[in-house]
């Protein structure tokens, strides 16, 4: 049976190997990207708590309280 998103996810793989697998060769690249997650997790959280800002004025009202 053929599945062709699977097949292709699977070549991406195969094609990328070498890129994928550095990792195993460098200890200093990290794993996951947590960092990048976490760096803007506390700006997201606020604005879903907000409701986010309608425009301009909302925005630099809501940066000048909460920086």
């Amino acid at each position: 049976m053929q599945h062709p998103t699977l097949n292709n996810t699977l070549m991406g793989f195969r094609k990328n190997k070498k890129q994928l697998l550095r990792v195993l060769d460098d200890p200093d690249i990290p794993l996951h990207n947590n960092a990048a997650s976490s760096d803007i997790r506390e700006f997201v959280t606020r604005r879903k708590i907000s409701g986010g800002t309608r425009n301009d004025v909302g925005r630099k009202a809501r940066d000048t309280m909460v920086g």
